[in-house]
């Protein structure tokens, strides 16, 4: 069984991010180093924000379909922090 490991560290300057990669399985183990500069504007963490807090408590109509942007978003934001990540 393979275990992967994602380890945040802080970073003394805003908007710069360490994670520490970590690939563990049976006797063998990888580990390795990212470093990057991401921000994320305030409409878009007021989005991830509401999805991840008022959401939750009021699902109805038309929540599910503002949602599912915001789920996509998040998506995108995901493969956005990836490609600064190479």
């Amino acid at each position: 069984m393979l275990t992967l490991t994602l380890t945040q560290h802080a970073q003394s300057q805003s908007d710069c991010y360490s994670v520490e990669i970590t690939l563990a399985g049976n006797c063998d183990r990888a580990t390795g180093d990212a470093h990057f500069e991401f921000k994320v504007n305030v409409k878009d963490r007021e989005k991830i924000r509401w999805y991840l807090e008022d959401f939750l408590e009021y699902p109805q109509d038309p929540a599910p379909k503002i949602a599912a942007n915001i789920e996509q978003q998040m998506i995108d934001i995901g493969i956005e922090m990836c490609d600064f990540a190479r």
